[in-house]
């Protein structure tokens, strides 16, 4: 996965760091002839003692200064033992006392860094917390919550979520949508490289879905404007030109050219993602936080938080730049 190669990855103290550990070990990739991978930056994150709690300790500065001591041990430990685990990738350490989500995006920031993980070692079983859909939000890059290891002795299986927007003139005789953002068009393709690179580098079963509907077609319907023969001239010709821009988009990332795992479905995004998850046993979402503009955004503006919500895979998000 040589995309991301400055890492910043965010710890919860309170989790157990052999898990961690293993999380971790489970998500880099390994070197196989030496080369240099990248870097990862571990980060704790120690919030401060209150008003209150600050009255019932005696030496709040030394409470937090041994409480930092002892997470600062225990990174150290935990950088030795992925850098023996997983040689290729440099692991440095820090321990900051703050809010999580405002030290995690200024940390960010400051380094540089092109990929946010989240490890969550007891998130396997459970829909994201609230940390992690701040930082969904909030950091200006990808991030990668990691909510569970992969089935033992089982292949990594990976569900890459498009949205390629047709021309408006090919699809939308009515004008509904806007013109599709050359951002939006660039994230999909980014959301595909990323999927090529887990296909290769983690050696994984590669999915890669593009749910569509069509805009304004209830109202259309319930208003009665139009003729049925009218309203179902205009599906035709939505589906048509989507699954021509899926077609498209997929020709220009040939590793992905299995068309047993190109999946074109009618529906809502959220809720056929939610389904495909379940259905196919999804390890990892790969999917962007924005969507094409026009009234298709109301939906999938949305997508990657009401995943996040309401599924136990691991998501990672990525943002137009």
């Amino acid at each position: 996965m040589p995309r991301f190669q400055k890492i910043l990855a965010l710890v919860d103290p309170a989790s157990p760091f052999g898990s961690v550990s293993d999380l971790l070990i489970d998500f880099l990739p390994t070197s196989v002839h030496g080369e240099e991978m990248g870097t990862v930056a571990l980060l704790c994150v120690v919030p401060r003692i209150g008003t209150q709690p600050r009255l019932l300790v005696s030496d709040a500065v030394q409470f937090e200064e041994g409480l930092r001591a002892l997470i600062d041990r225990r990174l150290e430990r935990l950088s030795l033992a992925l850098a023996g685990a997983r040689p290729g990738w440099r692991f440095s350490y820090r321990v900051v006392q703050g809010r999580q989500a405002s030290v995690a995006v200024t940390e960010f920031e400051a380094g540089g860094h092109d990929l946010m993980l989240v490890v969550d070692p007891q998130g396997d079983g459970r829909p994201a917390s609230a940390l992690d859909l701040q930082l969904l939000r909030t950091v200006p890059g990808p991030v990668w919550i990691v909510r569970q290891l992969a089935r033992p002795g089982a292949r990594h299986r990976v569900l890459a979520a498009v949205d390629p927007a047709p021309p408006v003139d090919e699809s939308d005789i009515f004008q509904i949508e806007e013109r599709p953002d050359p951002a939006h068009v660039w994230l999909d393709d980014q959301i595909l490289d990323v999927a090529e690179g887990l296909a290769t580098g983690w050696n994984a079963e590669v999915f890669v879905l593009h749910a569509w509907s069509v805009p304004g077609v209830q109202l259309l319907s319930g208003e009665a404007l139009l003729d049925p023969t009218q309203i179902q001239g205009y599906v035709q010709s939505v589906e048509v030109a989507q699954r021509d821009a899926f077609s498209k988009l997929l020709a220009r990332h040939p590793v992905l050219g299995d068309s047993s795992h190109q999946l074109f479905v009618e529906g809502d995004p959220s809720l056929v993602l939610v389904e495909k998850i379940r259905e196919l046993e999804i390890d990892l979402v790969v999917l962007g936080t924005v969507a094409r503009s026009g009234i298709s955004r109301i939906v999938l503006g949305n997508t990657a938080e009401t995943l996040a919500r309401h599924s136990t895979c691991s998501v990672l998000a990525l943002k137009p730049v």
